[in-house]
């Protein structure tokens, strides 16, 4: 068994070395609200209302409905023990990742370590209405009172068991059982602890307190969720059960669920490309590397032979973890991909992932696959995506993981050039003299027209005769800095809204993007990240995140000489989701209407939380998990509350230091509601809270014997505004102003494109109308 001193020592050396790329933590703010009572009392040196209950300890083994733990969960419950004990049991869930991943087994796919909590811990009693209330709160002084003759704390105790793996795969799942992650705290060890397993296989763990390391393998039949059973006996007798579960692919089955990758459609091929020139990144730490990605090549219908003729290149956009698949079935046929789409019987459900070819279809009284119609056209269709992979760093020969869809679109961009000249070598040995189309979907634009800047620059022929740039942000993209502030300060609290900002909002490609971007000083977003633009884009200064500027003057300063980085030998077309008349309406692919932009300084989310708590068998009382909300940025630079995260218990404490505050420094508007097409940023946030499917992320939010409410809401922002998808020539002005007179006329030409499409409305980002198809 670990010993305290040991782990004590591991979290102090977490704290000096990695937290600092987090919030600060606040858990001595409930302390200092505890200067009047006893806190000897705090006799675990846990209290749960030092952090944000969602995970919702409280209730965790009491009920069939919240007695499953799986990596996640395990995570988040490790997250918020770490902050109720002021960071000096458990370890910070950063720390916890980084070590399992150190395991000899991690790198095996079929195997997975266990985790083991079995801890006491005290919680608040200030519960209103309750005859276990034992003190009250005096918001004037900011203290709480003790009531006479009453308890102010509390204990409860939990056992979580977890795989340290969201998903394994392989021809057998393996099962290893150690003592290197076990965090056993209070007054009841565990005596014995038994592992159920299915086909009635059983191993004892524990024997009279002892840990005996044992190594399981299973034959699982299926694919899957799968469920292991653990009886846990404690010394003073008590007993409890509770369960484990992770999703296991078996490698032996070939057949799918997601029809697909249609095993009839015998006229496709898979392949891969790796970039002739190897990339470094913006910062010196980044490795340098051959960059690299896969593609699928669908031949036209009637192509036999599988030879390339006529071919057309579609590319990804911004896929953070490679969760966008190609199609259905290759998120399928992986398991730390199928595991994030698992419908409510525990596999993966292909309606819950949207995969490329889910996105290249438009509606005409019916949904329309394009991929369909073009290979029917005699089209030779390739789909490139772009995949996490492992690759060696050039400088130091250490082998490094690039999370290709999130990673610095230069880097995509050499990959590209590689398959445009391979595709070129191909359709000379096939005699065909035909040219090649780019279809560039969002951050494919940029990829592409980086691309084929460069090829043009460095006198490579790149064949293309037609590129469309798909609402891509030629002028940058926006993601509403409240809902950004809100996942800053989540970062505390939740393990999920850690890989989330630490993966996807601060990636290089995001970085590279942004408008408007998030860093925070105290309560304040830093105004020097807002407003980001370039003199190269055509504006006045040079200012934002510096990878925003770099990569946009990278991208400007591209090309031959005069061209302002823009492929000159070639058709530039643009499709445009965002307004051209100016409105702020939406509308969906059916043409129906949809719900308009919220307006300055709009709260569009408020959500609010609260949990039940039981103690030994009765409800004695709530506690208010925490308030969730954002607003849209301020018409001008008045400073207004954009964002605040609220915990403690209810009408206690108002916990203002969790709050983002900003005003709106860009004079071109407010980019959370200029036109533009459309995303859902604010209904992600949402689903995350809400969502009733257990095997989906963040279901540890919902919690028995909790409820939350959504009290204010608005589910769309602009992504990418309007002006920034026409790559307006004259950026410098309000970009609520309408576009709807020719911008691509030769004698007052206003966009690098030589003809565009887009609409009266908002539609969403990169989505295809039957009008948009028909042009």
């Amino acid at each position: 068994m670990k010993k305290i001193l040991f782990i004590a020592s591991v979290v102090l050396f977490f704290n000096s070395t990695v937290a600092q790329n987090l919030p600060d933590p606040d858990y001595d703010d409930l302390d200092k609200m505890l200067r009047d009572i006893d806190t000897t009392k705090i006799n675990t040196g846990i209290l749960y209302e030092r952090t944000m209950q969602l995970a919702n300890l409280y209730n965790f083994n009491l009920s069939d409905s919240l007695n499953t733990a799986d990596y996640s969960y395990f995570k988040q419950a490790v997250l918020e023990l770490y902050n109720a004990s002021k960071g000096k049991k458990f370890k910070h869930p950063l720390k916890l990742a980084e070590e399992v991943k150190g395991l000899s087994q991690f790198a095996q796919s079929n195997a997975v370590n266990f985790g083991i909590i079995n801890t006491d811990f005290n919680i608040l009693a200030n519960w209103e209405n309750s005859d276990y209330r034992g003190v009250k709160f005096d918001s004037i002084n900011q203290k709480y009172i003790q009531i006479p003759n009453k308890q102010a704390f509390y204990m409860l105790h939990t056992t979580i068991i977890a795989p340290l793996k969201s998903a394994i795969e392989g021809d057998a799942a393996t099962f290893i059982f150690t003592d290197d992650f076990v965090y056993s705290y209070g007054e009841k060890p565990i005596k014995s602890l038994t592992a159920f397993f299915d086909y009635g296989k059983t191993e004892v763990i524990i024997t009279n307190g002892v840990f005996n390391p044992v190594t399981v393998s299973m034959n699982y039949e299926t694919t899957g969720t799968k469920f292991i059973k653990f009886e846990v006996e404690f010394y003073n007798g008590d007993k409890t059960t509770t369960y484990a579960s992770i999703y296991f692919r078996n490698t032996n089955l070939s057949n799918t669920l997601s029809s697909s990758c249609n095993p009839s459609d015998v006229l496709r091929d898979d392949f891969a490309t790796t970039s002739s020139y190897d990339f470094k990144g913006y910062r010196t730490t980044d490795p340098k590397i051959m960059p690299k990605f896969d593609y699928r090549v669908y031949y036209s219908t009637g192509n036999t032979l599988k030879k390339l003729t006529k071919p057309i290149i579609i590319i990804d956009g911004f896929d953070p973890g490679d969760k966008r698949r190609i199609e259905d079935c290759d998120c399928e046929q992986d398991a730390n991909c199928a595991v994030n789409f698992r419908g409510a019987n525990g596999q993966f459900d292909p309606e819950l992932h949207r995969s490329i070819t889910d996105m290249i279809v438009y509606y005409d009284q019916q949904i329309i696959p394009l991929l369909r119609r073009l290979r029917d056209l005699g089209y030779d269709v390739m789909i490139v995506n772009f995949p996490k992979y492992t690759t060696t760093n050039l400088e130091n020969g250490q082998q490094v993981v690039i999370d290709g869809g999130a990673y610095y679109i230069e880097s995509n961009a050499l990959a590209l050039i590689k398959l445009i000249t391979e595709t070129n070598t191909k359709l000379a040995t096939n005699g065909s003299t035909n040219q090649i189309a780019i279809f560039a979907p969002s951050m494919a634009g940029q990829i592409s027209r980086y691309a084929l800047s460069y090829m043009e620059k460095n006198n490579l022929p790149h064949n293309v005769n037609l590129w469309v740039s798909i609402d891509s942000p030629h002028l940058g993209a926006n993601i509403p800095l409240g809902d950004q502030g809100l996942i800053y300060r989540l970062q505390s609290e939740s393990d999920q809204a850690i890989d989330f900002y630490q993966k996807e909002l601060s990636s290089p490609a995001s970085q590279q993007q942004l408008i408007e971007f998030h860093r925070q000083i105290g309560n304040n977003a830093d105004p020097n990240f807002q407003n980001a633009q370039t003199i190269s884009q055509g504006l006045i200064n040079n200012r934002g995140n510096t990878f925003f500027q770099e990569h946009y003057n990278k991208q400007n300063n591209n090309g031959v000489v005069n061209s302002k980085g823009w492929p000159q030998n070639l058709r530039k077309i643009a499709i445009v989701n965002g307004s051209l008349t100016g409105s702020k309406e939406t509308q969906l692919i059916t043409g129906e209407p949809f719900m308009n932009y919220a307006d300055d300084g709009d709260l569009v989310l408020n959500i609010r939380g609260f949990q039940k708590i039981k103690i030994l068998g009765v409800t004695v009382g709530k506690v208010h998990v925490a308030s969730l909300e954002s607003r849209f940025l301020p018409k001008d630079q008045t400073p207004i509350k954009i964002s605040r995260l609220h915990k403690f218990n209810r009408n206690t404490y108002s916990n203002e230091n969790k709050i983002c505050i900003a005003g709106n420094v860009n004079n071109r508007g407010n980019m959370d509601n200029v036109p533009g097409g459309f995303f859902d940023a604010q209904d992600q946030l949402r689903k995350a809270v809400f969502s009733e499917n257990p095997f989906l992320n963040f279901n540890f939010i919902i919690g028995t014997r909790g409820y939350w409410s959504l009290r204010e809401f608005n589910p769309i922002h602009s992504f990418i505004p309007t002006f920034s998808a026409i790559a307006h020539l004259e950026p410098n002005q309000n970009w609520n102003n309408a576009l709807n007179y020719n911008l691509a006329c030769p004698t007052n030409k206003k966009t690098p494109f030589d003809s565009y499409f887009g609409g009266d409305k908002n539609t969403q980002h990169t989505s295809f109308t039957k009008e948009s198809v028909e042009w």
